[in-house]
């Protein structure tokens, strides 16, 4: 992993730690998924031995954990992998987008946690002021144009209860702010309030705190 990639991530690194802090505190076993990063590293350091698998390649046909003592985990660190996740390859061509891919993943998620264990989970915010910003200026409205698909923070809540989870806290947070000025970012937040539309939910990444509970999708 770069430096340039962890600095401009220092700030995301540094808020995913504030909201993992007290459950990784009393995790017995915790699973990052997703490439390896300077962050793996500071898990290892703040939590050694609690790191117990690491699990990355391509995560839109799901992924199962053999090992016995790696399961059940009490906590999953899902930063930054949905937006990536393409649909499941299939026999049939497919017309539209199904999000299938992340479907399979939050439900392999949900599969390799304890029952009431945790998932922790960023994804860039399509519905951002910086993702507004760009759609104003004739490009992409989205966070970084190479992703796959960047999804609602609505849209997640909804996939997360399909898998079997309950939503314990999201918000949004601006953690890059690197391709919109302070002025820019003003002038967009005064129309939206202006013009009546909602205010929450504007940040540049999504962050959700979700646990596993089964009830919910029954």
């Amino acid at each position: 992993m770069s430096e340039d990639y962890n600095a401009v991530h220092a700030k995301r690194f540094e808020e995913s730690l504030k909201w993992i802090t007290p459950l990784a505190d009393k995790a017995e076993r915790i699973l990052e998924l997703g490439g390896q990063s300077i962050f793996t590293d500071m898990l290892n350091e703040l939590w050694p031995g609690k790191l117990v698998a690491h699990y990355g390649g391509d995560l839109s046909e799901g992924f199962r954990l053999e090992a016995p003592r790696e399961l059940p985990m009490d906590l999953i660190l899902a930063m930054e992998i949905v937006e990536h996740l393409h649909d499941r390859q299939t026999d049939e061509v497919s017309t539209q987008w199904m999000a299938s891919g992340v479907s399979r993943f939050l439900s392999s998620c949900a599969l390799a946690l304890r029952d009431g264990g945790h998932l922790f989970l960023t994804t860039p915010n399509p519905c951002s002021i910086t993702a507004i910003h760009h759609a104003l200026h004739l490009q992409p409205p989205m966070i970084y144009i190479p992703h796959t698909r960047e999804y609602p923070p609505y849209q997640i809540d909804e996939m997360l209860r399909g898998a079997g989870f309950a939503i314990v806290r999201r918000e949004t947070i601006d953690v890059w702010r690197n391709a919109i000025s302070d002025q820019a970012h003003e002038n967009i937040t005064r129309f939206i309030q202006a013009a009546g539309y909602p205010q929450e939910l504007r940040g540049e990444d999504t962050f959700i705190l979700s646990h596993k509970d089964w009830s919910e999708s029954k």
